[in-house]
């Protein structure tokens, strides 16, 4: 991690963050541009790939949900880090 006494400790910090959400939007808004090719790829009505969406935007909403309590639980360094590594271990 970033020490703490390191003199630009706050602006590395904010760049990791900020890295870490730009990561986590890109790789949730990709479904946006898709749809209409699975439609193509799939033969899939648009009822169907709206169950998609539908699903995408549940489980971001529990996700933030459950994940609340655990970063006030936790440090939320670590939890960063960990959640990061799953990010990146289920999309890489």
């Amino acid at each position: 991690m970033l020490n703490a006494e390191w003199p630009w400790h706050r602006f590395g910090v904010t760049g990791v963050y900020s890295s870490v959400l730009m990561m986590t939007g890109l790789s949730i808004n990709v479904l946006g541009p898709v749809g209409p090719v699975l439609m193509r790829h799939l033969s899939a009505s648009p009822h169907s790939i709206g169950s998609i969406y539908s699903a995408e935007g549940l489980g971001n909403f529990l996700g933030s949900l459950l994940l609340g309590p655990v970063l006030s639980r936790l440090r939320p360094h670590a939890v960063l880090v960990g959640v990061s590594a799953l990010v990146f271990l289920c999309l890489g």
